[in-house]
Order: structure tokens, then sequence, then C-alpha cells
């Protein structure tokens, strides 16, 4: 099985080019992006979808290679998306708590990896 981190980040990045990709490809979803958000324009909600893509293809890779330093870069990315989103209120309040779990969830599994493979290391072969 995969490291639980691996899992966790890989889950996040295949979320992200999913769900921003149908804001790029359905005018219906980036409709209903502008509505949730608050959002005051169709190519505001594509520059953001572009973006999220970008950062899941990202995650995606990072989640492939088990790169654990950009594992935890990514968590400190999330810890300061947290209070951004945060002060905007409304909907954002939303996307901050999504950004809040994701980050611990991938702390969580990072966590719990390096605490199974140190006990499999002591063991050993």
């Amino acid at each position: 099985m995969p490291p639980l981190s691996t899992i966790f980040v890989g889950l996040q990045g295949a979320f992200g080019v999913l769900n921003r990709a149908a804001s790029l490809l359905f005018r219906s979803a980036a409709e209903k992006n502008v509505e949730i958000l608050k959002v005051p324009s169709i190519p505001a909600i594509h520059a953001i979808a572009a973006g999220s893509i970008s950062i899941g293809a990202f995650y995606l890779n990072t989640a492939l290679r088990h790169d654990t330093t950009m594992m935890w870069w990514c968590v400190v990315g999330r810890l300061i998306a947290i209070p951004v989103f945060l002060q905007h209120g409304g909907p954002w309040r939303n996307v901050a708590v999504f950004e809040a779990a994701c980050g611990l969830l991938t702390m969580g599994g990072l966590l719990w990896d390096s605490w199974r493979d140190r006990g499999t290391k002591e063991k050993g072969p």
C-alpha cells in the first residue's frame, strides 16, 4: 500500500484538477461558482480554475514521486491560505475550512508515515 501522505496529496491533486477543469469546460459550472463564491465574472473563475489546475498537477506530481519535502511545503501553503480566506468571510470561510482539513490530513499522513517508517527501520529486515 502506498504511504498515507501520498494518498492524501494525490487525492487533493486529483480533486483540484477535476473540479476546476469543470469550471473551464462547462459554462454552467463556472456560472455556479460565480454565484457561490460571489466572484464578479466568469473570466475571474477561469483564472482561479487555471491556477487550481496547475496546483493540482503539482500535487499529483508530488504524490507520484512521494516527495515528502514538497508535501510539507504543501502543508505550509495551506496553513498560509487559511487566514487569507477567513478574512474575506462569507463563502470564503468554507474554502478556509477546506484548506485546514487538507493541510491537517496531509500533516497527519506525513507524521503517520514517519512513525510507521521509524518502527520498520527499528525492527530490521
